[in-house]
């Protein structure tokens, strides 16, 4: 049985992942890729403070039960719809518009490494520190790295690409 639900879960959260995508595509060139890469980083940290604040004060055999599992399940979807619609997605489009043509994809590909390597140190990091300091503190640890200081640096930092050709983004933004 135990099998089964690992199927069924990882089935649900590939088809939000999916309606995450699908806002992207439905906002992307109306928003804007700043916009719907700051929404992502935005529901990561809210559903991350949220599961970090339910991890401290609930004891874990009520994650699976009643209203908790419910808010529990509900901000593991926000996660992922946000996560999808933002960064998950803008990603495969927004690195390719800020580099100019000359080194566009060595640009993409230095991107895509540092993202891999962000995923990789996310699966060793967390197990760490949910080990030494509790759930609470690995939820918490990557709400405000992971989550929160991605929303301020695109917030700050992140050009707004929308409705711009490539050539005029080529001569700067």
């Amino acid at each position: 049985m135990t099998h089964r639900l690992s199927v069924l879960g990882s089935a649900v959260f590939a088809a939000v992942a999916i309606l995450g995508a699908l806002l992207c595509i439905f906002t992307v060139d109306k928003w804007g890729r700043k916009v719907d890469t700051a929404i992502g980083f935005l529901g990561m940290t809210v559903s991350l403070l949220i599961l970090a604040y339910i991890a401290y004060t609930v004891p874990k055999e009520a994650f699976t039960v009643g209203s908790t599992a419910a808010l529990v399940v509900s901000m593991f979807i926000l996660f992922e719809v946000t996560q999808t619609w933002g960064l998950g997605t803008t990603d495969f489009v927004y690195g390719q518009e800020l580099f100019p043509t000359s080194i566009r994809s060595t640009g993409q590909g230095w991107g895509v490494t540092i993202s891999r390597i962000g995923a990789v140190l996310s699966l060793t990091t967390f197990p760490t520190i949910v080990a030494l300091y509790g759930l609470g503190s690995g939820l918490l640890f990557f709400a405000i790295v992971g989550g929160l200081l991605g929303l301020v640096v695109t917030l700050l930092l992140a050009p707004e690409t929308k409705q711009k050709p490539l050539e005029q983004l080529e001569k700067g933004y």
